[in-house]
């Protein structure tokens, strides 16, 4: 990963959202994943859910509402 840092996708936002009770991606493997790209400097959206390797609503919601932000649109000034 270090070797495909660049100033510009330092930029592009990442959200990692993780089940606590994952047994397929233990939730250890997201938060050191979540620990190393913050090390190198990207800005990470954290979010936990207490579920296993699955979606509930809230997630979904949290995912939406991170999209939403994204691709908000700005204003000239």
């Amino acid at each position: 990963v270090p070797a495909e840092r660049s100033a510009a996708n330092l930029k592009t936002p990442i959200l990692i959202a993780h089940g606590k009770h994952d047994g397929v991606v233990p939730i250890l493997r997201a938060q050191q994943t979540r620990d190393y790209l913050s090390a190198l400097g990207y800005v990470i959206e954290w979010h936990e859910y207490a579920m296993e390797h699955t979606l509930i609503d809230q997630e979904i919601d949290d995912i939406s509402a991170w999209l939403c932000k994204i691709f908000a649109p700005t204003t000239a000034k």
